[in-house]
């Protein structure tokens, strides 16, 4: 599987911000691992926390890069500080957005938020079709209970993973825009080096290895080939 946990580009201002979006998909083998069935309790598959700090990590990576036209090799050299609040569950959309604070020869500074849209919260809308009636008989777990089974396979997890089932409060908005169904779940800012500067003298391929093949289709949606 490639390293990549974004899946589109939606707005680039160059050097100022870019938003991007992933879809959360239960193909994803790891989801499998985190959290499995064990103890008599239900799966919960769940992204991991890491993951959503990769994804801001290459949201804000090809903002920064694109600043000065992929010609710096650009890599994270410091979370500034991170908050996860809620879960990333399958089926839903995750969106990016990252701002550039600071940039100039050495690196920039970003500052970034995670916004979450849940399919499930649009019951009866056109996102989920005309009829608004269930399909099946069976009653989905509330939020309440899926919180309690995930809490539960969390035990011996990170603080982090073992309180994520917290409830969430109203939504946020996306850059002054209130954008309904979208909540927010996390709050991420993040440094970068630019790695050809690097104080110590170290010399590197002349190649970008940053921005490689691995980005191919995310570069292209930005003009680059």
């Amino acid at each position: 599987m490639r390293w990549l946990w974004i899946d589109r580009v939606l707005v680039h201002e160059p050097r100022r911000r870019l938003v991007a979006i992933k879809a959360v998909s239960l193909a994803e083998e790891h989801l499998h691992d985190h959290f499995p069935s064990e103890n008599g309790l239900e799966p919960f598959p769940v992204m991991p926390g890491c993951l959503i700090l990769e994804g801001m990590a290459q949201t804000a990576g090809i903002l920064v890069g694109a600043a000065s036209g992929f010609r710096e090799k650009v890599v994270l050299a410091k979370i500034s500080s991170a908050s996860l609040t809620d879960d990333a569950l399958p089926g839903m959309l995750l969106r990016y957005e990252a701002i550039i604070d600071r940039i100039d020869s050495t690196g920039a500074s970003t500052t970034g938020v995670v916004d979450a849209l849940d399919p499930a919260a649009l019951a009866g809308t056109s996102f989920a079709g005309t009829s608004s009636a269930r399909t099946s008989s069976a009653e989905p777990r509330s939020v309440e209970t899926a919180a309690t089974e995930r809490t539960a396979h969390a035990a011996g997890a990170s603080a982090h993973e073992a309180n994520a089932g917290a409830a969430v409060g109203a939504v946020a908005p996306l850059s002054g825009r209130d954008d309904g169904a979208w909540r927010r779940i996390a709050t991420i800012d993040m440094l970068f080096s630019h790695l050809d500067r690097n104080l110590s003298g170290q010399d590197f391929p002349e190649e970008n290895f940053v921005f490689s093949e691995n980005f191919r289709t995310i570069l292209a949606q930005l003009g680059v080939t």
